[in-house]
């Protein structure tokens, strides 16, 4: 990944999040904190058992991150 690849991912990241803080709330915001915990400790769990990553493992890795965004939402949103 370039330098200017990685930079307009983080503009659109940081482009959700706005979004989603501005739509949800700020505690919101909050949610995204337990996805990138799950995919921090995921990473270096690929990356010390099998050396790297595998198609197998991004995809579990993608389901993980999305239901703990999931769990996340549900956690800090206050549904009437």
């Amino acid at each position: 990944m370039t330098g200017m690849q990685f930079s307009f991912a983080t503009l659109c990241t940081a482009g959700v999040i706005a979004g989603m803080g501005f739509a949800l709330g700020w505690h919101a915001m909050l949610a995204l904190l337990l996805p990138l915990i799950v995919r921090l400790f995921l990473g270096r769990m690929f990356l010390r058992r099998i050396g790297g990553y595998t198609g197998d493992a991004l995809g579990m890795a993608e389901q993980a991150t999305e239901a703990a965004l999931y769990v996340g939402l549900a956690a800090t949103l206050q549904i009437p």
